[in-house]
């Protein structure tokens, strides 16, 4: 990243750790065919989001996007194997999850999530200011699959400084 691309990337994140309605995160992602998910804080969301162009004129977004190497390093960090739940399975998952409900990876990982904690899951559209995805142990949590867009300039914009 150039300075200025840094900057923003600092400022971005700095903005949606301070609006953000929990510090815990449910990271998933993929490693040679393996699914694994990880218990992420702020610092190791931080290593493995980057700065993307946001869609619709919203300017800049963080997208979690880990790389071989980050994906390394989450599994380095206690990222766990998911060993009931294949990368075939979650494909054919999320196939039939778009042709009968037009949901996304994103939302086929969080029910996934929902269900291995015994949890109902339904579909959830409140912003990441206001509710944590799902609560474990009394403790709140945002899901997120690879590719996930945490938040983008206009959002942030518009919350409270």
């Amino acid at each position: 990243m150039t300075t200025n691309t840094a900057n923003i990337y600092g400022t971005l994140f700095a903005a949606y750790r301070k609006n953000s309605a929990t510090s815990h995160f449910l990271l998933g992602f993929t490693y040679y065919g393996e699914m694994y998910v990880v218990e992420a804080d702020y610092e190791l969301l931080y290593a493995v989001c980057k700065l993307d162009k946001a869609s619709r004129n919203n300017g800049f977004s963080l997208r979690y996007a880990p790389t071989y190497d980050k994906k390394l390093m989450l599994i380095n960090h206690g990222a766990r194997k998911l060993t009931d739940y294949t990368e075939e399975q979650f494909k054919a998952d999320c196939n039939k999850a778009k042709a009968e409900h037009n949901y996304n990876k994103g939302e086929v990982f969080e029910k996934y999530i929902f269900h291995i904690c015994n949890q109902q899951w339904h579909k959830d559209n409140r912003p990441f200011f206001t509710h944590p995805d799902i609560y474990i142990d009394g403790i709140g949590y945002q899901i997120k699959w690879e590719r996930a867009t945490l938040c983008n300039e206009s959002t942030l914009a518009k919350l409270p400084q």
